[in-house]
């Protein structure tokens, strides 16, 4: 069993403690400096590995933070951009109110006018009929119709 278990550690032939020759293979001191060494490198290995996703999420981390900044920015544009037009919008809003205004007070002044008109031309038809009784006479304007 034993030497099952050595070669399943990898140790082939010969004895853990057998002397290192020209001829045989590594020794165990040999082959614990060479697991070390390989530890070693693998170790340096997942440091490099961790110092690249570290960088890897600082440069994601710089990315989302210059997205964010432009998307930012760009709100910020908008934002200007529709208070501008809100404002300009508002007071061309003022400035029709301004006109409707100005259209009704001229409106209620010809209606004014209007009345005032209709008013005058009734009296004006008024006196000019009673002139007409005056020197037509009543029976003349029965007699002749409507002038």
């Amino acid at each position: 069993m034993a030497s099952s278990s050595s070669a399943a550690m990898g140790f082939t032939g010969g004895s853990a403690f057998a002397s290192t020759g020209a001829g045989s293979q590594p020794g165990l001191k040999r082959k614990v400096e060479a697991l070390e060494a390989e530890l070693r490198s693998q170790g340096e290995s997942v440091a490099a590995l961790k110092e690249a996703a570290a960088s890897k999420d600082e440069k994601d981390t710089d990315v989302m933070a210059s997205f964010r900044d432009e998307l930012n920015a760009a709100i910020r544009e908008v934002r200007a951009e529709f208070s501008d037009k809100l404002e300009s919008l508002t007071a061309q809003v003022a400035q029709l109110q301004r006109q409707v205004n100005v259209a009704k007070g001229e409106a209620n002044i010809l209606a004014q006018q209007n009345k005032d008109t209709s008013r005058r031309l009734a009296e004006v038809g008024e006196q000019v009929q009673r002139l007409a009784v005056e020197v037509v006479g009543d029976d003349a304007l029965e007699a002749g119709g409507d002038m």
